[in-house]
Parts: structure tokens; sequence; C-alpha cells
């Protein structure tokens, strides 16, 4: 697209599709997760951190990955790898272990450097929390009243079939 005719779609007020000249001077996280609370555990089965472009050279994915601008507190046992050039994942060595009802911070710093020598301005960080609770391995179908209920007393229901 020449520079005329990108001026002439900017007149109209129509976004341009691409950005002509300048690219962002600054490196950034586009997404990363999990975040929140999570309801299972086998959420965290990866961690992601998308970057806006390229961290590795295209046929030079690193098969070991140090990347100590990234940091996850508590820490996690695990292991860190490249999809494609610009997603970074950890993956927790079991993330089944993991303790329940607890708060994780995760932090990409500025130390994070593209391939082009462009660098986060500010540390982008991010948290989960795992679930509070093991899931429960059985539920209760019926019940029926205690054999001792009066009119006016039923201490609680018992239990007949669980699922």
């Amino acid at each position: 697209m020449t520079l005329g005719r990108a001026m002439a779609w900017a007149a109209l007020g129509l976004a341009l599709p691409v950005v002509l000249g300048a690219a962002s001077p600054e490196l950034q996280v586009l997404r990363a997760g999990p975040v929140g609370e999570i309801s299972k555990l086998e959420e965290v089965n990866e961690i992601r951190v998308v970057f806006s472009e390229p961290m590795v050279p295209l046929g030079r994915i690193p098969e070991t990955v140090s990347a100590p601008f990234f940091t996850i507190k508590p820490e996690i046992p695990g292991r860190l790898r490249w999809s494609g050039t610009n997603t970074l994942i950890f993956t927790p060595s079991d993330p089944a272990k993991l303790p329940y009802a607890t708060r994780y911070q995760v932090t990409v710093g500025e130390g994070a450097t593209s391939v082009a020598g462009r660098r986060l301005a500010r540390p982008y960080a991010f948290s989960f929390t795992t679930p509070d609770r093991t899931p429960v391995a059985h539920r209760l179908v019926s019940a029926r009243p205690a054999l001792r209920c009066t009119r006016r007393h039923c201490p609680a229901l018992q239990p007949t079939r669980y699922a």
C-alpha cells in the first residue's frame, strides 16, 4: 500500500490493516495465563506467555530454555520451552501435586528482549490461584430420615446410596 493510498483510507476514517514504517518501540506481552481462580489443577498443565514479536530466531529454537526474566512465586519445579518464536511455555513437573488454595504470581521482567533488541518497558505480572479443596469422590444420590425421627425432632438424614 502506498503512502497516498494509506492517507486516503485514513481520511475516510477507516482503520488501516497495517502500520506503515513504524514498529512498536517496545516489546509487549499480548496475553498470558492461566489467570484468576482456576477450577481444576489440570488448568495449570501449562503457563503461557505470548509476546508481540519473535523472542528466538526462527529455525534456532533451543531445546533447553533459560529465561531469567521469567519467575513464578512460590516456585514450581518444571521446565520452559518455546512454542514457535513468540510463545514461552512453562510446564510444571507434576501439576497434580501443586498445593490447593495457593496463589501464584508470575512475572515477566524487564530483561525480556526480542530478537530485534526491543525490551519490555515495565515488568508484566499476572496471578492464578489453585482450587481451594480436593474434588469430592462421591456424591449423595438419595437419603432417608433417621430412624429416631419424631414429629418435633429429626436429628439428620441418613445417606442410603452414593454414586
